[in-house]
């Protein structure tokens, strides 16, 4: 099964502290990492809100306690970093993860972080610069930005470190073909797209790698008592999202009030171990983000212990 677990860190006024999460949230990667088939740990980034601002520095502590999965940044806004610096650090997470990290480069969509992070560059300038800095970088090759140049000493345990592209605009599924290792569509529509431009150079897509369609997913022996816990903080989580999409024209959502109706709704499947055995024997893989809008990790731990001990187990036979 393609399982996958993912943290942003994301925390809540009120709730847990953001210190409480992030322990938390290396624990349950370590425990799942040796319980079940975990095939990614993704993490996310985001600026000015309640969220992981730095997830390759994160990357490396998940690296060190983990022995199987890979470490997947999903996205990496590559306008945010020195390009330099970024080579050094994710050179360094893919030692210290002995080759396990992946990198899904984006653009970027907030307005209010662009201008956190000015960019001198356009999107087409900068990928078209960073990424075949980054492969030379990687290689032992000498590598330079503007004026600088050096030799990376230390070199990743991969070679190279698969860059996938994230995007849905024209440019970015052009940019995808020709300079991704593979492709994150954020829409269906693109993958056609993506595949028939790397038809029109002449070379094999890469990895296509889109996003499954959200869905919340939580064990517990009592479902109705687990979405009353679970639910303000999934409207948190709807929340903090809209506030960054919101200059697209995106209606703000409200998450179900009822277990009934989050379940018929698709994106929150609240279930006994019983109905999440019956739901996963039809599955090839489960996405999950156990600590939702900074949920408390007391309500993570009984889902992400269930699921270990008695789901895929009974799935497993």
């Amino acid at each position: 099964m393609k399982n996958r677990v993912h943290f942003d860190l994301m925390n809540k006024p009120h709730g847990p502290t953001p210190a409480e999460l992030y322990r938390e949230a290396l624990n349950i990667t370590a425990y799942l990492d040796e319980k079940i088939d975990l095939g990614a740990t993704i993490l996310s980034e985001h600026h000015l809100a309640p969220y992981m601002s730095d997830p390759l520095s994160y990357a490396n502590a998940i690296a060190a306690r983990t022995n199987h999965c890979f470490i997947r940044i999903q996205s990496l806004v590559a306008s945010n970093y020195d390009p330099m610096r970024l080579a050094e650090q994710t050179a360094q997470t893919d030692i210290v993860s002995n080759g396990r990290l992946q990198l899904t480069l984006a653009w970027g969509y907030d307005p209010a972080e662009r201008a956190m992070y000015p960019r001198s560059m356009k999107a087409p300038e900068l990928m078209e610069t960073l990424i075949p800095m980054l492969r030379a970088a990687w290689n032992g090759e000498e590598f330079s930005w503007q004026d600088r140049t050096a030799v990376l000493k230390q070199l990743p345990v991969q070679n190279p470190i698969p860059i996938y592209i994230a995007g849905m605009a024209p440019a970015a599924i052009k940019r995808a073909a020709k300079l991704g290792d593979g492709f994150m569509p954020m829409s269906i529509d693109s993958v056609a797209q993506y595949i028939a431009e790397c038809d029109a150079l002449g070379k094999p897509p890469g990895v296509i790698s889109p996003p499954k369609p959200y869905r919340f997913f939580h064990v517990t022996k009592d479902p109705q008592q687990a979405w009353k816990k679970i639910q303000p903080f999934a409207q948190h989580d709807l929340d903090i999202y809209w506030q960054w999409m919101a200059h697209l024209g995106i209606p703000k959502q409200t998450a179900p009030a009822s277990v009934e109706e989050a379940r018929q709704s698709g994106a929150y499947l609240i279930f006994s171990p019983e109905e999440a055995i019956n739901y996963l024997s039809k599955e090839d893989g489960l996405y999950l983000k156990p600590l939702l809008g900074g949920l408390s990790p007391d309500v993570a731990w009984e889902s992400i212990r269930l699921l270990a001990e008695e789901v895929f187990p009974a799935i497993a036979d």
